[in-house]
């Protein structure tokens, strides 16, 4: 029994016989612009299967409420598989767990790390006082820088205040020993 649009899908009693009937949507055809139809699933399927619709010809959805093609309406895809969500960028994960650049590499990586991943850099300098950078530097001359980590300015700090000793008997030596002292003072350290 074929039946307006807004009965199609339901049971009903027929009124001459009593019995329940199962009826069936009407559905359109689209060809070329022109709705044709209402016509039953059951005859637009044996057309698809004659070659009678085109794969450009649309067939009315009644549970999408949309025109789909043919081909699409009568050899429904099987549904794809998910696709792989793509990895977290170094962005996103820094953005979402409170990441910070390294200041070596400039890569990112998380804000309490230590060591950097990528480029292998302490992240923690430790903090090395300016006060006792320059009073090593006065008492022990080049451990100043030393121990700020400028290793070959403190050998040649020491270099020259040697050479600049012995080369005016020691009375400008003390010049080149404050100098150095105050290089240590001011230097930032290194790791």
């Amino acid at each position: 029994m074929l039946v307006d649009d807004q009965l199609g899908g339901r049971s009903f009693e027929c009124p001459h016989c009593r019995v329940t009937v199962e009826t069936e949507a009407a559905t359109f055809l689209n060809r070329d612009g022109m709705k044709l139809g209402p016509y039953s699933l059951g005859l637009l399927h044996k057309m698809w299967e004659a070659g009678q619709l085109g794969s450009n010809d649309g067939v009315w959805d009644e549970h999408a409420q949309a025109w789909r093609s043919a081909r699409e309406f009568f050899e429904p895809q099987p549904p794809s598989p998910p696709q792989p969500q793509p990895a977290p960028t170094a962005d996103a994960q820094g953005a979402t767990s409170g990441g910070i650049r390294c200041p070596f590499c400039k890569e990112l990586i998380l804000a309490g790390a230590i060591k950097c991943k990528h480029c292998g850099s302490d992240l923690e300098v430790p903090q090395k006082s300016d006060a006792a950078a320059g009073c090593l530097g006065l008492l022990l001359g080049p451990v100043g820088l030393w121990y700020k980590g400028h290793w070959a300015a403190g050998f040649a700090w020491l270099a020259m205040a040697l050479l600049i000793g012995i080369l005016t008997g020691g009375w400008l030596a003390p010049v080149f020993w404050i100098g150095m002292a105050a290089h240590a003072a001011c230097a930032k350290p290194k790791s």
